[in-house]
């Protein structure tokens, strides 16, 4: 009886032992699932805000362009302004040349 009783602690014991090795693979390989899962979800947000920053950049190139376009026409406008002012300046000063000639 005693040899029967020591089978069945063995047999139990190896039972035991597939069964602990097998909870341990199923937990190992589910384990790994949700931490795929999880840097999948982590990669989706990063390139989500990637996309953000990219959309951010190419805006502010788009206003930088529109910008730069506005600072030329000012300049061309104030290049204008310049030159008309000293036209007038000229017929203000060929002016007083004349009255100071007529009066004298």
């Amino acid at each position: 009886m005693n040899e029967t009783v020591a089978t069945v602690l063995g047999v139990i014991g190896a039972v035991m032992t597939v069964l602990s090795v097998t909870v341990a693979i199923f937990t190992f390989y589910f384990g790994r699932k949700k931490e795929s899962t999880e840097e999948g979800a982590f990669k989706g947000v990063i390139q989500q805000d990637i996309k953000y920053i990219k959309e951010g950049v190419d805006e502010l190139k788009h206003d930088n362009k529109s910008i730069k376009e506005d600072i030329r026409s000012l300049d061309h406008r104030v290049t204008l302004v310049e030159a008309s002012a000293k036209s007038a300046h000229h017929r203000l000063d060929d002016q007083e040349r004349r009255k100071e000639a007529r009066h004298g």
